[in-house]
């Protein structure tokens, strides 16, 4: 038992018309509200929340078992009878317009509703508006659509006999365009990019075939990234600034001769600050373990 049902179990329980869990206290004719705790379940844990119920929200055969019915004015009575005879006309509305939606089409009379798989036998559930689609029927009831019926399904099969490929189709463009190729050079298998091959070759198969046959994966391709491959410079990454060309990346510590990894900006700011060139803060370079920091004004605090 949790809390709540130790401190609330004397309370009568009622619940409002949305299904919603009260303990109540007592009845407010005046502001015609319900001093209640609300009780909010999670799983095993349960939260009480004290608040003024309005009168309205419960339905009549509640107050009464609450003995509420019979302290309230004859305006209120009217108003929450009047507000449960519209409720329940428009749900009873919405119920009508869901029985019309539903009826039965009597041109999918003649279709069948379960269809036997031709290979293994076992019955399977169809719907008359998928068996029309696959059948390629016109919801007629001829002779030639019951043939038509007959005819597929002595020829269906289901999934398990005939698994089949799943995700939307292939766009009918990049029919002639294989999905993969070998490298040319490595032999690599590579994935190939349909819109941007039928793009340049505007789906032509003996632009297509050329393209396939002559294929270099990126590893073999020297015409590809070349300003990361090392045609103009070596290494990997971003380009450096035009100022930053030759500039060290390491400097070594006069004190410990540990090598540091450095920034040309932060070097060229660092020099600035000591009133210093950079080739001589290089030369005369000290890591932050050794005392290299620049030293800093220390800002005056405010009155």
């Amino acid at each position: 038992m949790s809390a709540t049902d130790t401190l609330l179990g004397d309370l009568d329980s009622f619940q409002d018309r949305a299904g919603l869990d009260y303990k109540f206290v007592r009845y407010y004719q005046k502001a015609n509200r319900i001093l209640c705790w609300r009780i909010d379940k999670d799983g095993f844990n349960s939260k009480a929340t004290c608040l003024g119920l309005p009168a309205r929200v419960v339905d009549i055969k509640t107050l009464k078992g609450l003995d509420i019915w019979d302290q309230m004015s004859e305006i209120s009575q009217q108003a929450i009878d009047q507000s449960i005879r519209v409720v329940e006309a428009e749900v009873g509305s919405r119920m009508e317009n869901v029985r019309k939606a539903r009826k039965a089409r009597s041109e999918y009379a003649h279709i069948p509703r379960v269809i036997r798989c031709s290979e293994c036998d076992e019955p399977e559930d169809i719907t008359p508006g998928v068996f029309v689609k696959k059948a390629g029927l016109l919801c007629k009831d001829t002779r030639e659509e019951r043939e038509k019926i007959s005819t597929f399904m002595n020829s269906y099969k289901c999934s398990r006999c005939q698994p089949r490929r799943r995700g939307r189709e292939r766009n009918p463009l990049y029919i002639n365009i294989p999905r993969s190729t070998p490298c040319s050079d490595c032999g690599k298998d590579c994935v190939i990019n349909a819109k941007q091959l039928y793009e340049l070759t505007k789906g032509k198969k003996d632009a297509i075939d050329k393209y396939c046959k002559e294929y270099l994966c990126r590893s073999c391709n020297p015409d590809w990234g070349s300003w990361l491959k090392g045609k103009n410079r070596k290494g990997r990454g971003r380009k450096a600034k035009p100022e930053n060309e030759g500039f060290p990346k390491k400097a070594k510590c006069i004190s410990c001769d540990k090598e540091v990894a450095i920034v040309p900006d932060n070097i060229r700011g660092k020099a600035k600050i000591l009133k210093v060139t950079v080739e001589h803060l290089l030369a005369n370079y000290k890591c932050r373990s050794c005392g290299g920091v620049v030293p800093h004004k220390r800002r005056k605090k405010k009155v």
